[in-house]
């Protein structure tokens, strides 16, 4: 600690890996509701990633309906309360020409799946544009805990061509951009630029 400047910043105790767990699980069980408890291991999952994967690898059966449905529903449709925000790229229209320079973004670079959506269906909840980010984040989720993925190989993107979802556009809480939803020509011309961009910049990537 003295070495790395941060003794004092922490309390004295050196907790291990399977300490760490039970106290995150504790925290998790005295949550009182499912959107809690979502927010707690999103939370997580950014603070102390080997945490949250061993909590709920060995609590599946707990936390799969917290990370994914039917919790991450509510996740999208208030997207705004989520804090901090979750882990990956939202790219919009107006990146048209440049999206590769926007992947630069991403701090890793052996990406090796990429799970995408423009949020115009939602699990049954219509056109939620830019908040869809929870579903690519809830399915890498998946895809790590159930196929092995390693976390820092996974990138989760939203395209944001816009939102036909009046009510969501004119609301103060909306974080996308709020225009209706480009379609046709440009539309197909941004999807087309997106793949060969997330190829190009990744050769590995399953999309």
């Amino acid at each position: 600690r003295r070495e790395m400047h941060v003794e004092g910043l922490l309390p004295p105790a050196v907790l291990s890996l399977d300490e760490q767990v039970y106290l995150a699980y504790e925290t998790f069980c005295a949550r009182n509701s499912p959107w809690e408890q979502y927010l707690f291991l999103n939370a997580l999952a950014q603070s102390e990633m080997p945490v949250f994967y061993r909590l709920v690898l060995e609590h599946l059966d707990k936390c799969m309906p917290i990370i994914y449905t039917p919790t991450v529903g509510q996740a999208c449709t208030d997207m705004h309360l989520v804090y901090p925000r979750p882990r990956g790229l939202w790219i919009q229209m107006k990146h048209k020409g440049r999206i590769e320079e926007v992947l630069d973004a991403w701090p890793e670079r052996d990406v090796r799946v990429i799970v995408v959506t423009d949020g115009e269906r939602i699990l049954g909840l219509g056109d939620l544009g830019a908040h869809g980010m929870g579903i690519p984040v809830g399915k890498l989720h998946l895809y790590v805990l159930c196929g092995g993925v390693n976390p820092s190989q996974t990138l989760p993107i939203t395209l944001d061509v816009g939102t036909n979802n009046e009510a969501l556009r004119a609301s103060p809480h909306y974080l996308g951009v709020r225009e209706p939803r480009a379609h046709g020509r440009e539309y197909d011309e941004f999807i087309d630029e997106f793949l060969h961009a997330a190829r190009n910049k990744y050769p590995n990537v399953l999309i």
